[in-house]
C-alpha cells in the first residue's frame, strides 16, 4: 500500500514537475514523510532507481486485455 501511494502521489505531482531540482525536492520529501508514517527504511534507491512502479487492474474476468 505504501508503494501504491507513492505512485500515486507521483503521477500527481512528480509528472507535472520540469526541474530536477523540484524532483529531488519531491522524491526527498516522499522517503521523509514515509520514514515518519510509516517507518520503513528506504532509500532513494529502493523507490526511484530500481524497477518503476506499476500498477494495473488485470482482474477483470471475461474481458480480453486489448479490448478498447
Amino acid at each position: 500500500m505504501i508503494k501504491l501511494w507513492i505512485h500515486e502521489a507521483s503521477r500527481v505531482f512528480y509528472d507535472r514537475l520540469v526541474s530536477a531540482e523540484d524532483k529531488k525536492w519531491f522524491t526527498d520529501l516522499v522517503i521523509e514523510l514515509i520514514k515518519g508514517a510509516f517507518r520503513v527504511d528506504w532509500t532513494h534507491a529502493d523507490l526511484f532507481e530500481s524497477k518503476p512502479l506499476i500498477f494495473g487492474d488485470f482482474m477483470k474476468r471475461g474481458i480480453p486485455y486489448d479490448e478498447r
